[in-house]
């Protein structure tokens, strides 16, 4: 189980429990303290579909942005 928060543009690894039933159990690899793009995780995009419209649009906006700029630098 990982929990995580919405901040600013980021995902932010808080808290995890591990399975107890190993080997048979699943593992997700995580590291406490780590920032991953909201997009790429799936607790990220359930915490985006909970934002209220106006607020996706403006992490859209910025999201697009960061990636024209790091486009522009390659």
């Amino acid at each position: 189980v990982h929990m995580v928060i919405l901040d600013h543009d980021e995902v932010l690894y808080i808290d995890k429990v591990e399975s107890t039933d190993l080997p048979t159990g699943l593992r997700m690899v995580s590291i406490l303290g780590s920032r991953v793009p909201p997009h790429c995780t799936s607790v990220g995009k359930v915490l985006l579909a909970w934002l209220p419209e106006k607020q996706l649009s403006n992490r859209n906006n910025a999201c697009f942005a960061s990636i024209w700029r790091a486009q522009a630098r390659i």
